[in-house]
């Protein structure tokens, strides 16, 4: 099957995944559904370097592969679970260059710091329409460290969808500035179709989300601190 393309698995059974699939070196898409028991992908997914589209669920998926950053053709990555460790750090997504549509990325409480969040290079990635941003909800300890991650975590300009979940912060970065002349604020993501903030629990001010032209949907949930929302909205 050397010269196989498209790999597509689905079955509740399957716990573990043989790591003969990574010796198919022209596989260009691989499709894991429904593998309600399956913990982890292969570590050596990263030999695969012709891998294109990746497609699996990230709630299923305990951990991203190990050195996903090498996959430099990656077009497809729906999910990218933080992980600690060498070849599981968020700027393992720095290299990939080439990503477009929707990207999900999890665990952010494994980020250590601005500078780390920030080689992911998000804000050079123009094709990913769609960003989300999420924190474990159960995690422990304190949360000190959430705003400079999440100021590291700028997106480009051109962004249409963006869900901030768990974030533990108590203000919103500089990128979602308020200020009408602000050069490089909020109001220059003139194209967000729809904003989801869930489960920011410290936030007390919501940024001026009324100003966004192209705004449809807006989810605002769980934000405890939050009293009211007023002239400041816009």
């Amino acid at each position: 099957l050397i010269h196989l393309r498209l790999l597509s698995i689905s079955s509740p059974y399957i716990k573990v995944l043989p790591n003969a699939i990574t010796k198919l070196y022209n596989l260009q898409t691989l499709r894991v559904k429904g593998c309600n028991n399956l913990k982890e992908l292969p570590e050596d997914l990263k030999n695969l370097i012709n891998l294109r589209h990746i497609y699996f669920n990230g709630y299923e998926i305990g951990r991203t592969p190990k050195g996903l950053g090498q996959l430099t053709c990656l077009q497809t990555l729906q999910y990218f679970v933080v992980g600690q460790g060498t070849g599981f750090q968020i700027e393992e997504l720095g290299r990939l260059n080439q990503l477009k549509g929707k990207l999900d990325i999890r665990r952010l409480e494994h980020v250590k710091d601005k500078e780390a969040s920030k080689n992911a290079k998000l804000v050079e990635k123009a094709k990913v329409y769609e960003l989300g941003f999420y924190w474990s909800g159960n995690r422990e300890g304190n949360h000190n460290n959430d705003e400079e991650v999440l100021e590291g975590l700028q997106p480009h300009r051109h962004l249409k969808g963006l869900t901030i979940d768990g974030f533990g912060g108590e203000k919103f970065p500089s990128w979602m500035l308020t200020s009408h002349d602000a050069r490089d604020g909020f109001l220059l993501y003139d194209n967000l179709i729809n904003i989801k903030l869930i489960g920011c629990k410290k936030c007390e001010v919501l940024p001026t989300l009324g100003l966004l032209p192209c705004l449809r949907d807006l989810c605002i949930r769980g934000m405890d601190n939050v009293r009211s929302i007023g002239t400041e909205f816009y």
